[in-house]
């Protein structure tokens, strides 16, 4: 397929093509276009940058435009679910530039912009709604939309969507669908969970495979640089001085991470700037149009951006920080390279990144060029010479996913590759956890329990086993074993009349004569001291009582001085004689 005109497109959206600038269908436009036309279900599988938005929204275009209908209000004809508010503004713009000339309405929704704007243009009725999943969750909990008249589902990214979490929110929508509509669903990889969330949504779908799994692009030039963590910035800056780019795009791993070097090359003199989920949609869509009109060459996104940044021209895309899961690092590089554009992609790897890169290397089916020619290069491990899997050789250290059955030279000849086996063999030696050897004796050494030169084996006699011990004395006749092991000294050196007398009976105990001095009968108080009499055993007469004796006679109290006349008031005179007066 040459041209757009073999498609069977309507000649307005052949005009908005043209004036695209596309000429010539890409391989998955050309494959999908018909079968979507037909009204089939069908699964995409593409690389990055490869025209699949393009591929679902002419077809959905042609589709609604050949049965026009006006849209009730909240009950959209067409709904595309995309993971980021980038992509979901980037579906957006393809559809107002192709839908141009046709009387079709369409709209985005997406969190971090208000509500209210977005209820009431569904009020006023859109044929294709363009939404991320949680922003149309709120719609439905709201009842501001309604998927009565679904004709189309399409699911964009599949594959990013589950795994930023939205499975769930994905079967939520597609649980209150209609029974009669068509379903499409675009993927750039198929894991197990897009492949089970295919099974529950298509109806004999039509698969389309444009790519091998988790591929890049020829058209982009892929290279390593190891480097320090502390050299990174250095040589970022280096990098941006010495290359002859136009639009660079740089990943990092965390959001702070992005904002923290964006500041640090404009100390450098760099005109960057920096994007990710924490800025709100209205700043984030002015980056991008400054980036996309050239006003700064350099902007530094996080990988919540990876896959919904579509500007023409980018021709660097520099991982300042690898990423761990190689389906991400596929999605990065994807920026450039687009069409028939030449990318390059240049990854720092710290040395302790190796691993991540091998990985990557493995998924992508290619191997990544180190580029060694900058002053802040860091030696990476090096590379296994066997190769890798488990039959590869181990030599030295070996390389990273050495096998299990490689030998190593010269006895041990160093540690074994990452994931090393047990089952090579050692010069001279039985390899760890190895096959044992054959019963017998090293060359010029006994065996670990082995027969002893004039003796008998360790830990074994002469004897036959069922006598063993039968010539051991018995233990009363063993209190003399040819020697005195530490003098041999009674355990206790005393005299026999210091033994301990027998215990009486217990009817003979009831008088306790030898407790000594500190025993005493229930209520008598601790005993006294040696010439001392205790207060308590003193005659009641005898008592003093602050320095005198007190008299044993009862008091009388007939002699007590009588009180004043007048009373207890008037000789206190104090205010029960003002109350008197005042009275």
């Amino acid at each position: 397929m040459t041209n757009f005109e073999g498609l069977n497109l309507i000649e307005p959206l052949l005009r908005n093509v043209e004036a695209t600038g596309f000429t010539a269908p890409t391989e998955i436009q050309a494959k999908t276009i018909p079968a979507l036309l037909e009204g089939r279900d069908l699964m995409g599988i593409s690389q990055t940058g490869g025209g699949k938005t393009a591929a679902f929204c002419l077809p959905l275009l042609q589709r609604l435009a050949e049965n026009p209908k006006r849209p009730a209000p909240g009950q959209p004809r067409a709904l595309i679910l995309a993971p980021t508010r980038e992509l979901v503004n980037q579906i957006g713009q393809c559809l107002r530039d192709f839908k141009k000339g046709i009387r079709l309405f369409s709209s985005v929704v997406y969190g971090g912009s208000p509500m209210g704007p977005q209820i009431q243009e569904l009020r006023r009725g859109v044929d294709i709604l363009v939404a991320t999943p949680g922003r149309l969750l709120d719609h439905m909990s709201r009842n501001t939309i309604r998927f009565d008249d679904i004709e189309v589902f399409i699911l964009d990214e599949a594959d990013r969507m589950l795994d930023m979490g939205f499975s769930e929110d994905v079967l939520t929508v597609a649980e209150v669908l209609p029974r009669d509509h068509q379903t499409v669903m675009f993927s750039a990889t198929m894991p197990p969970a897009v492949k089970h969330l295919t099974d529950r949504l298509l109806n004999n779908p039509v698969k389309v495979e444009t790519a091998p799994q988790s591929s890049v692009t020829e058209r982009v030039t892929q290279r390593g640089m190891f480097v320090k963590r502390h050299d990174k910035t250095s040589l970022l800056v280096q990098l941006l001085k010495r290359q002859e780019s136009e639009r660079v795009l740089v990943f990092t791993k965390t959001k702070a991470d992005a904002d923290e070097l964006s500041f640090q090359l404009r100390d450098e003199g760099v005109d960057t700037d920096a994007i990710h989920g924490d800025k709100q949609q209205r700043i984030r869509q002015k980056i991008l149009r400054n980036f996309r009109n050239g006003q700064f060459p350099v902007l530094i996104a996080t990988d919540v951006a990876a896959r919904g940044i579509d500007v023409p021209g980018i021709t660097h895309v520099i991982n300042y920080d690898l990423p761990t899961d190689p389906e991400n690092y596929v999605h990065r590089i994807g920026r450039t390279g687009r069409g028939s554009a030449e990318g390059i992609a240049i990854s720092f790897c710290e040395p302790r990144d190796v691993r991540h890169l091998r990985n990557i290397e493995r998924v992508i089916g290619q191997q990544v060029e180190i580029d060694e020619d900058h002053e802040f290069h860091s030696a990476p491990p090096a590379r296994s010479s066997g190769g890798s899997g488990r039959d590869g050789g181990r030599g030295g250290r070996g390389g990273f996913g050495g096998g299990r059955d490689g030998s190593r030279d010269a006895g041990r000849g160093g540690r074994g590759g990452f994931g090393g086996g047990r089952d090579g063999a050692r010069d001279g030696a039985r390899s760890f956890g190895g096959p044992r050897r054959a019963e017998g004796d090293r060359d010029g050494a006994r065996r670990f329990e082995g027969d002893r030169e004039g003796g008998r084996r360790f830990g074994q006699s002469d004897q036959p086993r069922g006598d063993r011990g039968g010539d051991r004395p018995a233990r009363s006749d063993r209190n003399d074993r040819g020697g005195d092991r530490f003098d041999r000294k009674p355990r206790f050196d005393r005299a026999a009349s210091d033994q301990r007398p027998d215990r009486a009976e217990r009817s003979d105990r009831t008088e306790r004569t030898d407790r000594g001095t500190n025993f005493r009968p229930r209520g008598e108080g601790a005993p006294a001291r040696d010439g001392e009499r205790r207060f308590a055993d003193k005659p009641r007469g005898e008592r003093g009582f602050k320095n005198r004796d007190r008299d044993t006679r009862g008091r009388d109290f007939s002699d007590r001085p009588r009180r004043a006349e007048g009373g207890r008031g008037e000789a206190r005179g104090g205010n029960q004689g003002m109350k008197r007066r005042s009275a």
